[in-house]
């Protein structure tokens, strides 16, 4: 599987938000955030995956970053945490950093 330069080993990255691609970063945001939403919400891998209709290894694979997933994998998740979609992409509240923008909205 390709990552990012930064991110030789996902396991033990620690690399800052601004090293990372961003399929990468892309797929560590949501690995993340929805990891941290199902605990939080006492959820099982399992019964998030029952919940959003998927499998549960498929879940594994999501949270550990090992997968690109689908856009209706994303808003199932988002509808079963009770959430909106855009929230599974939040950046860390502890790491102020942030990606440079994908377009510039000065040039629009």
């Amino acid at each position: 599987m390709d990552i990012c330069s930064s991110c030789q080993h996902r396991e033990e990255c620690d690399a800052p938000t601004k090293g990372l691609d961003f399929e990468c970063l892309g797929r560590r945001l949501l690995a993340k955030n929805v990891r941290r939403l199902r605990k939080q919400k006492g959820l099982t891998q399992k019964e998030l995956s029952h919940r959003a209709g998927i499998d549960r290894t498929y879940l594994t694979r999501l949270e550990t970053e090992a997968i690109n997933v689908s856009v209706n994998v994303v808003f199932a998740l988002a509808k079963s945490l009770d959430t909106r979609p855009e929230s599974l992409f939040n950046f860390d509240k502890e790491r102020p950093e942030s990606p440079e923008p994908l377009v510039d909205s000065s040039s629009a």
